[in-house]
């Protein structure tokens, strides 16, 4: 659903057609926002449904076979979802999963600036530590900056991979590592 400022709205599709896309984004730009993070499937990838949109950012989370009803083998999968990263700006950055398999797939299809994120060593933002607290849990980013805190009301691994993910993406589009904290 799109979630803004005065409600959400419910939507049929992960990625709705274009011309639906192109009217929530035309009204969320009318509100005021100044901004739009978008769940791209493969799907809409490969139906065009993001076609021409500039995105500043891009993230390879993983590949797993949940779709491969839709695109028949596992390296058509990987390669609709290359696409993202195939249409990113020089200046726009792919945040790419270093300990997937298919990362330096990934890393090879994209055309903007890429940056890493992970529990391998060589990882631009590498999780360093997960560990419980209560109601949630405490995570260990080490990146270009140094060493990052955050604490989240999530619990289980794949959740601290996708804040890894989204830290490292808000950061490097110049995000704070205090309103990244706020936001979690």
């Amino acid at each position: 659903g799109v979630h803004a400022r005065d409600g959400v709205t419910g939507l049929p599709n992960t990625t709705p057609e274009a011309p639906v896309l192109q009217q929530h984004l035309r009204r969320l730009v009318d509100s005021g926002h100044a901004a739009a993070v978008l769940e791209v499937s493969s799907h809409g990838l490969v139906l065009q449904r993001v076609a021409g949109l500039p995105f500043a950012a891009a993230v390879f989370t993983n590949l797993t076979r949940d779709h491969l009803d839709f695109h028949g083998t596992a390296d058509a999968y990987l390669e609709a979802k290359s696409r993202l990263f195939a249409q990113l700006a020089p200046n726009a950055v792919g945040v790419i999963n270093a300990d997937d398999a298919h990362a330096g797939f990934m890393r090879a299809h994209c055309t903007g600036r890429v940056v890493t994120y992970g529990r391998q060593a060589g990882a631009d933002y590498r999780l360093a530590a997960i560990a419980p607290r209560p109601g949630g849990m405490r995570l260990d980013l080490v990146g270009p900056r140094g060493r990052l805190s955050l604490a989240a009301d999530l619990h289980g691994e794949f959740n601290a991979y996708n804040i890894a993910a989204a830290a490292a993406c808000s950061l490097e589009l110049g995000a704070t590592a205090e309103a990244l904290s706020g936001a979690l």
